[in-house]
């Protein structure tokens, strides 16, 4: 592992073979080569960037998450204590989030064609236009005033996939391989998932236990199905 560096190019092969990274530190440049690649860069995507694979978005989950903060929300008999609500709307869905000091984050994710107005006022518009949805919240969340207690965060939420999660000389592990709406804590598990099969897969190579192109297959395989179980979760959720 390169410390306290940033990478700034990525050489391959011909035939699409990452080989060697060029990086920065303190301002000098270094090379290095490598036998394998373990691409968990995220979704900013090192393979990505190298044109070594490609993403594809999903137009059905271009979503948008918007949220913010509220003390002392009366959550009393509104699900058990302490765990996260999940409310079904109309196009999306709300969530409520005990933290400590009694403060709930509160949020809604919905398709960003519905932000018509990309101006601070719209965005809030909009959040509390689909709070309004969720009729269980009338009494525990003050939706008249329109007025937060905390700052509204955005983020959009652009679910893609890959052509392919590996290759010769590489694994891509968790959303630098694919990424998924942040619905039940999924991208933490599958970059765990990923990282931990990744792991096996190159150490099985290395030791020549099983060939790469069989050991590079099963994390394929592997990692491919448990995304695609998340995947089918979140377009059900959407209907």
């Amino acid at each position: 592992m390169i410390k306290h560096a940033s990478a700034t190019a990525l050489a391959c092969t011909e035939e699409g073979w990452p080989h060697t990274v060029h990086w920065t530190r303190s301002g000098v440049t270094h090379k290095t080569q490598f036998d394998c690649l373990i691409d968990c860069s995220g979704r900013e995507g090192a393979l990505k960037k190298a044109s070594v694979i490609n993403r594809f978005h999903h137009s059905t989950l271009r979503n948008i998450a918007l949220w913010f903060y509220k003390s002392d929300l009366p959550l009393e008999g509104f699900g058990a204590e302490g765990t996260i609500r999940i409310l079904s709307i109309e196009d999306g869905w709300v969530w409520l989030i005990p933290l400590q000091k009694n403060v709930v984050n509160v949020g809604v994710v919905i398709h960003q064609d519905r932000l018509k107005n990309n101006s601070k006022e719209g965005k809030q518009e909009l959040c509390f236009l689909a709070l309004r949805q969720a009729a269980s919240l009338k009494g525990v969340l003050d939706l008249e005033t329109e007025k937060l207690t905390s700052k509204l965060y955005i983020e959009t939420d652009f679910s893609y996939t890959s052509d392919r999660f590996c290759g010769p000389g590489f694994p891509a592990c968790g959303d630098a391989a694919c990424f998924i709406d942040p619905l039940l804590s999924s991208g933490v598990h599958l970059a765990m998932m990923s990282g931990v099969t990744a792991a096996a897969s190159v150490h099985s190579i290395l030791t020549n236990e099983i060939s790469e192109t069989r050991a590079l297959n099963y994390f394929e395989m592997t990692y491919r199905k448990c995304y695609i179980r998340y995947l089918i979760l979140c377009r059900r959720s959407m209907i």
